[in-house]
């Protein structure tokens, strides 16, 4: 039961911290959840909680997709902001 409600939040909460390290003004900030999701995964493939390596390439490539299209997202909102307060 915990497990099923864990990794959702989880996911959640990943998501939410790329996107607001994305929309800080350093743009290596955005690198560190992905990093952190990758060292976790390569952890799960080790200790056999991920079946093959096959399947660790797949997820490692889905999960790269969300984070690259919130990394765009919060790299989008800075911009706009930056435009913003420019332009007062």
């Amino acid at each position: 039961m915990m497990n099923e409600l864990l990794s959702p939040l989880l996911i959640i909460l990943a998501l939410a911290a790329q996107y607001f390290l994305s929309s800080r003004n350093s743009i290596y900030l955005g690198v560190i959840v992905p990093i952190i999701a990758i060292c976790v995964l390569t952890w799960m493939l080790f200790t056999d909680r991920i079946a093959s390596p096959l399947a660790y390439i797949l997820i490692v490539l889905v999960i790269l997709v969300f984070l690259l299209e919130q990394w765009f997202n919060g790299r989008k909102t800075l911009l706009k902001h930056t435009q913003k307060e420019l332009n007062k």
